[in-house]
């Protein structure tokens, strides 16, 4: 009981946290943005290596010889 109440009051903390970092009127809208920026490329970032680890996988099947 007494670590799930302590789990849920550190949940509250550091969303709470999160929301005033975020939300900040003087810094907020710059930190969303480099946050926003930083999602993009790491979505991209995702991408090229799936598709760049799916040519890999296609070319050395196609490279294989028989024994």
């Amino acid at each position: 009981m007494f670590f799930a109440t302590l789990r849920k009051t550190i949940v509250a903390f550091a969303v709470t946290a999160a929301g005033k970092y975020f939300l900040d009127p003087d810094h907020g809208a710059e930190r969303r943005a480099r946050l926003r920026d930083r999602a993009y490329a790491a979505a991209a970032w995702v991408f090229d290596t799936r598709r760049s680890l799916g040519r890999a996988t296609a070319h050395a099947g196609s490279n294989r010889t028989t024994g």
